[in-house]
């Protein structure tokens, strides 16, 4: 915590510029990834073919640390059975800062005791920003023009993360990329996983989270969009939070077994009870098993994903 403390011993009209310093120094030293997901354009383009039925494709479901602006991020895929595949509209570039400098004139008001603390507020704060009323459909929000020919049109005004601010339609990669960043602002060696969730009694599905590493040098898995709820002893929710189990040291083998080794991150489902001034946590039957998973399947057609990172 220590950027937090740091923050909270300047007045409040200097945050703004504590923050643009540090915006500006992240975007300096961080890795530059040119499109976070899938790496495909929004024209459908032949990929390579393996056998009749599969097809290949790069996907970049890893990133250490910051995401810088102007990063693309493919967050959908749509593929045909001949092997062709666009993300027809499905994308966006980090295009704004102003997450940040929001978060961290929220925070600043807020008494936080500990990280754990600190990880509550950043999902609070993410709540907030998305907003609580869908407004739009995801789906609609990104759609292309198609020409005479069926071929899509790319936008005159590219789409941007920013275009989720108070939509209420955002999803786990939003939430995942935004707190990255809020994290790593914050001092907090974090990782980006583009993967897969499956949990008990529902479908397994596309999501996104993060890895992160704790002041004492503890790592967790954290998923911000797939929350738990904090409930009162008459188990009404009262609140959320990040869902966050503790996992083996993150280092580059870890990493190594996530993407090409089919590494699973199985553990109890869990929300918290409110008992004093304590939570407790209170597991129940299910399951949430997260992982990367190298095949998309569709009905005629399989894509195996070419992880890298």
């Amino acid at each position: 915590m220590d950027y937090y403390n740091e923050i909270i011993k300047h007045p409040i009209e200097e945050v703004d510029l504590i923050t643009k310093y540090r915006i500006e120094y992240l975007e300096k030293i961080s890795d530059q990834e040119k499109t976070l997901g899938y790496n495909i354009g929004h024209e459908f383009t032949k990929q390579m073919l393996t056998d009749e039925r599969t097809f290949e494709l790069d996907v970049n479901c890893f990133h250490p640390g910051y995401i810088k602006k102007d990063t693309k991020v493919v967050f959908g895929l749509y593929y045909d059975t001949y092997g062709n595949a666009s993300n027809y509209g499905k994308y966006y570039y980090m295009d704004t800062y102003d997450y940040i400098y929001e978060f961290t004139r929220f925070i600043y008001n807020k008494d936080v005791t500990d990280q754990y603390e600190f990880f509550g507020y950043v999902l609070d704060f993410l709540k907030m920003y998305f907003g609580f009323i869908e407004k739009q459909k995801r789906e609609d929000m990104f759609k292309l023009l198609v020409n005479s020919d069926g071929n899509n049109i790319a936008p005159i005004n590219e789409h941007g993360i920013s275009w989720f601010k108070n939509m209420g339609n955002a999803m786990c990669t939003e939430y995942s990329i935004m707190a990255q960043n809020i994290l790593s602002i914050f001092g907090f060696e974090s990782y980006l996983i583009i993967g897969n969730q499956n949990i008990t009694g529902s479908k397994p599905e596309g999501h996104a989270f993060n890895l992160v590493k704790t002041e004492d040098d503890k790592s967790i898995l954290m998923d911000f969009s797939n929350h738990v709820y904090i409930i009162d002893h008459y188990f009404r929710k009262i609140g959320y939070h990040p869902f966050i189990e503790f996992i083996e040291d993150i280092n580059y083998d870890l990493i190594d077994e996530i993407i090409n080794d089919d590494k699973h991150f199985i553990f109890d489902n869990h929300n918290y009870l409110v008992l004093g001034n304590s939570l407790l946590k209170i597991t129940d039957y299910r399951k949430r098993d997260y992982y990367i998973d190298g095949n998309v399947y569709g009905e005629d057609v399989k894509c195996k994903k070419l992880s890298t990172y």
